[in-house]
């Protein structure tokens, strides 16, 4: 079926409008549930959804692709060969060492009743100490890949050492017995029996964090719709090798009869160590591009440095502070509002706070700094976290998700003031709502497939972006952050915004100050002159396109690179903006910090998220059939609806 002109490619019909190549038209354009194509001479084809002749084979080619996305991104190979040696080496362990504790050559002669003490009670150190050290000790300190790392060091290398039970047991089952020494009743010595248990139940604690967390570092490499196929390929690879570990196991051990020390540095040194290395060089999703490629470390450092100086002076924290001490009766904000007030006299009075106090009365002196009418509200900053004693009909919005003392997002790129300044742009559809920090760079990583992850069930979104030269930008869609071949469409209510001037960071401004900075903000709606307004491909992020004759750049308002260091900002017919950042060559910017906050209804997160959940599995599994919902025969939970 043939479309007409509305529905065709980005450079339009009509080559008479510009005669200059529209970079952001090359992207293909997706209709209401149906993929697009388009043939040479530009105009788009719709192909049917309902033919099942072609169902089977575009199944086996989607897997066929998948499979084939998934293995060429180096990060996620890297995992996946990371994970499935760890997986061989752990097997390798324990099936060498029930062989190695019934040894009578060259172990301590164990019987099976006295093996299963030793395996039984090691697995209960395992379970006592597992929650210590997931939650608690490792991963609130360290993170997912410090974790990572540490359990694939710690999990199998260890091993070698376990023949160190047959020195503290005082020799071989066949030593003793040729010596005539006693054989205790748990086949060892106490020293010896403490030993096992202790260091095969730390053996696993380590193994198990590692399973625990590679399959969180791995899905974070993929995009959300090949986690599936990821885990897939997870689960068939470690049974392949898991297959294969107990026969190289038992020739390991039986080449190594009588020696000990040679079946486990065959097993710990060797192969542990190797399935180690492979874990060690794991990188981060936030210093490591979608391929696997590491991002330029000059960009991290000029990332940190600029966070740092950030975080430094404070200012996300003083804003947070200023909005939060108003209408406040407690001591701090007390202390905090009169050295602000002395702060502004001073400076009002040229340095001389002295000379200046003299003539102000001191109930002038004590008072509340003087604010614009704008800020001057009854309900503070303070009150939008929700709390016993809040009346909820009163409060504008709140934030959710984080807090001013977040250290995990600090410092954030959006302010209250900011949030407040937005909030009064939004449709009447989300107006109602609470602002929920579902992305951060900081936090989550520089990755477009953390961002995908994290936004791509919320409808409702603002994504902010700030520059390393303190443009601060972004944009409103009304459609999830999800990968598709081509822009979406039904974006009327979306709109791109930036802050009229940069952050500083080496202003001396008051908190008042940078507050009306933070909320003079300058917002672009949709023009209607076409629908290209939200497109996320594996390479791209963007929002906007179609070149405005006599302006330079690409089309698209702006665009950011797949690795979130970089972008590029011009004028778009989309949303009539001009460049979002200043002072910058071609539009070019490098990005410091990356926010995506969603708009939700709902006042707590696990609320908001089991909405969100929900919706969308009803999305997958129902189908709109003349004005009714019906299950859906394609989908895998089709039989149980």
């Amino acid at each position: 079926v043939v479309e007409d002109g509305s529905t065709s490619n980005y450079h339009g019909m009509s080559s008479g409008r510009h005669n200059k190549q529209n970079a952001a038209g090359t992207e293909q354009t997706e209709g209401e549930g149906k993929p697009l194509l388009s043939n040479k001479s530009g105009t788009s084809v719709t192909t049917s959804s309902g033919s099942n002749n072609n169902s089977n084979e575009n199944k086996s080619k989607s897997s066929t692709t998948a499979f084939s996305v998934i293995w060429n991104t180096r990060s996620t190979r890297s995992h996946l060969i990371a994970y499935y040696a760890f997986s061989f080496s752990v097997v390798c362990i324990d099936d060498a060492l029930p062989l190695f504790l019934m040894a009578r050559l060259g172990g301590p002669g164990m019987s099976e009743s006295q093996i299963g003490w030793i395996l039984g009670a090691a697995g209960g150190i395992a379970v006592l100490c597992q929650h210590m050290a997931f939650d608690k000790m490792l991963l609130e300190r360290m993170g997912v890949y410090k974790a990572l790392r540490l359990g694939g060091v710690l999990g199998n290398t260890p091993s070698v050492l376990l023949p160190v039970a047959l020195i503290l047991n005082g020799g071989t089952y066949a030593a003793l017995a040729l010596s005539g020494g006693f054989q205790p009743g748990f086949g060892c010595t106490g020293l010896s029996f403490a030993f096992l248990i202790i260091f095969i139940g730390l053996l696993r604690v380590f193994a198990t964090l590692y399973f625990s967390l590679i399959g969180i570092a791995t899905g974070r490499t993929v995009p959300l719709s090949y986690k599936d196929e990821t885990s897939r390929i997870m689960t068939i690879g470690a049974l392949a090798a898991r297959s294969v570990a107990p026969a190289v196991a038992g020739c390991i051990a039986t080449l190594s009869s009588g020696h000990p020390w040679v079946l486990w540095s065959s097993i710990g040194l060797v192969i542990g160590s190797v399935a180690a290395a492979l874990t060690y060089v794991l990188n981060d999703v936030a210093s490591v591009g979608t391929g696997g490629e590491a991002i330029n470390s000059d960009v991290l450092q000029r990332r940190r440095t600029y966070l740092f100086q950030r975080e430094r002076r404070n200012i996300s924290a003083h804003l947070w502070d200023l909005h939060y001490d108003r209408n406040s009766s407690a001591v701090g904000a007390k202390w905090r509002k009169l050295a602000r007030k002395a702060i502004a006299v001073n400076t009002t009075a040229g340095g001389s706070l002295a000379a200046h106090a003299a003539s102000v009365k001191g109930s002038e002196f004590l008072s509340e700094p003087h604010t614009r009418k704008e800020n001057s509200r009854s309900i503070s900053w303070g009150d939008r976290t929700l709390r016993p004693g809040i009346d909820v009909d009163e409060i504008p919005f709140f934030i959710i998700g984080t807090q001013k003392g977040d250290e995990q997002c600090q410092p954030h790129l959006m302010t209250p003031p900011l949030l407040d300044a937005l909030h009064k742009q939004l449709p009447a559809v989300v107006c109602d709502c609470n602002f929920w920090l579902k992305y951060s760079l900081i936090r989550d990583g520089s990755s477009l497939t953390a961002l995908e992850a994290m936004t791509s069930l919320s409808k409702y979104t603002v994504i902010a972006i700030e520059t390393l030269d303190g443009d601060v930008f972004g944009g409103f869609v009304t459609s999830p952050w999800e990968m598709a071949r081509g822009y979406k469409k039904g974006g009327g209510q979306s709109f791109l915004w930036r802050m009229k001037q940069p952050r500083a960071l080496s202003s001396t401004l008051s908190s008042e100050e940078l507050s009306a900075i933070e909320e003079d903000i300058e917002v672009y709606k949709w023009t209607g002159k076409n629908d290209f307004c939200q497109l996320m491909t594996r390479d791209r992020i963007a929002m906007g396109g179609g070149v405005i004759s006599g302006e330079d750049g690409d089309g698209f308002g702006f665009t950011i690179n797949e690795d979130l260091t970089s972008g590029s900002s011009s004028p778009c017919e989309t949303y009539n903006n001009p460049c979002l950042v200043s002072d910058s060559e071609g539009g070019q910017f490098e990005i410091a910090n990356i926010e995506c906050w969603a708009l939700t209804p709902f006042l707590f997160v696990a609320d908001a998220e089991r909405s969100e959940r929900a919706h969308r599995y009803m999305e997958e599994n129902l189908e709109v059939r003349a004005g009714t919902q019906t299950p859906s025969t394609q989908s895998p939970w089709s039989q149980f609806l």
